[in-house]
């Protein structure tokens, strides 16, 4: 999977393996990407529980179309809870914003972590699917080094840099492994 001449872009998925009586499955969860991955140089897409070859330019087209709202950061882990995030980073968040506006709302006694995680969309629900729960940019910005490998097997925080006057604080590089 880590592997572009395989599957460009790599997509890298974690294997988990789950014993059943005598017998060892492999269980590959493959969630939804944002962008359109190419086997050898055939591109297919999934319909329920079946795979077409897509070999016209329209039906490629609608393939970009379609996913052009699929963003990663928004993809909803159902099993992280909020318990598994690094509590002292709210803490940090809050004083960063505290330097900028006291007045900020999540400074208001009381105000709690989820409620910020709902504030700020990283804790939401997806209509289509019904599914909620924190989302990979959650994960991203509070969660331990532990979770975010867990997540992202192939990647870990290289370094966090401050960009001077872009109104968004910290910017979250990720590295692959075989680049550091």
């Amino acid at each position: 999977m880590n592997n572009p001449d395989v599957i460009n872009p790599p997509f890298a998925l974690a294997v988990n393996e789950v014993v059943h009586g005598n017998n060892t499955l492999l269980y590959i969860r493959v969630p939804l990407s944002s962008f359109i991955h190419k086997h050898g140089q055939v591109i297919y897409d999934r319909e329920n529980d079946s795979d077409f070859r897509i070999t016209d330019e329209a039906r490629t087209a609608e393939m970009y179309a379609r996913k052009r709202n699929v963003f990663s950061e928004n993809q909803i882990f159902p099993n992280l809870r909020i318990v598994d995030l690094d509590a002292t980073l709210f803490d940090k968040v809050k004083s960063r914003i505290a330097l900028v506006n006291t007045n900020h709302p999540w400074l208001a006694e009381g105000y709690s972590n989820e409620r910020i995680l709902r504030d700020a969309r990283f804790l939401r629900r997806d209509f289509t699917t019904g599914e909620e729960g924190l989302t990979l940019a959650a994960a991203l910005i509070f969660g331990t080094d532990e979770v975010i490998g867990n997540l992202l097997p192939a990647y870990r925080i290289d370094i966090l840099e401050r960009r001077e006057n872009n109104g968004y604080g910290y910017a979250v590089v990720l590295m692959p492994y075989s680049h550091c």
